[in-house]
């Protein structure tokens, strides 16, 4: 089992190998020169914000130079000797909007379809992919698990071995704030399903083979990491609400 837990990009860590595993979010809008930075153990996740680009959403040249950006920085990243790349649809950045219900009356086949030629694109650039996922967003109007699970399968269906979970948006705090190793009396039989981004790796372990980690706000470690094994996750992560952050895995039980 492994747990994560997210750093400033500004901190100074040493990873050695066998013992750490590092994930460096990369700002796709203006990080690239981080990319240099990048040892053979860091796992990149390529983020890329999109903010001020929702008029342009859903216009082709647009979404196409935004795949070829990511297809950039994983050339890069293949020059570096680095083999491997997260793609990071959370955090409210544009991936995560674009599957959202809540900014497009698009079927949900249409707005996957983008992501999906990303996948695949970058899986032709890179030896493994990895997509880091918003399952759930946990507010009104906005993508259910029922969806989520839809596009881990067809994902899983177009090569995909390995998601991170997430779970909420920063546009509904509360849920998205809340820290998830916390029980209530009530929930001890059955906690797992009462908190949501537990609740969301439950959906894709349940649905699907892939390997799943979950991206958590964790106030105990102890406990997440023995309800993670008990869902049977390979790991943990540590939510930041930083854009550029290093996580560490400290290798557990």
């Amino acid at each position: 089992m492994k747990l994560a837990l997210e750093k400033s990009i500004t901190s100074s860590l040493n990873f050695s190998a066998g013992e750490h595993y590092s994930f460096l979010r990369i700002n796709l809008e203006k990080d690239l020169k981080d990319l240099g930075e990048i040892s053979e153990n860091t796992m990149p996740m390529l983020f890329f914000p999109g903010m001020e680009s929702s008029s342009s959403l859903w216009q082709e040249a647009f979404l196409a130079d935004v795949i070829e950006q990511h297809l950039k920085a994983a050339r890069l990243l293949k020059s570096r000797g680095i083999d491997r790349a997260v793609i990071a649809a959370d955090h409210d950045g544009l991936w995560a909007r674009m599957l959202s219900p809540r900014f497009s009356d698009w079927p949900l086949e249409k707005r996957l379809k983008p992501v999906l030629e990303l996948f695949s694109r970058l899986s032709e650039e890179l030896g493994e992919i990895w997509v880091l996922l918003t399952i759930e967003e946990l507010m009104p109007g906005g993508m259910d698990a029922t969806d989520g699970v839809k596009i881990a399968q067809s994902l899983e269906q177009a090569g995909l071995t390995t998601l991170i979970v997430a779970s909420g948006s920063k546009d509904f705090l509360p849920l998205y704030d809340r820290k998830v190793t916390k029980k209530k009396k009530s929930q001890e039989n059955d906690f797992a399903s009462h908190e949501p981004g537990l609740a969301s790796a439950l959906w894709v372990r349940h649905y699907t083979t892939l390997k799943v980690w979950a991206l958590l706000d964790i106030d105990n470690p102890d406990c997440a990491l023995q309800l993670a094994q008990d869902m049977g996750l390979v790991g943990i992560i540590q939510k930041s609400y930083g854009l550029n952050y290093i996580n560490y895995i400290l290798d557990k039980c």
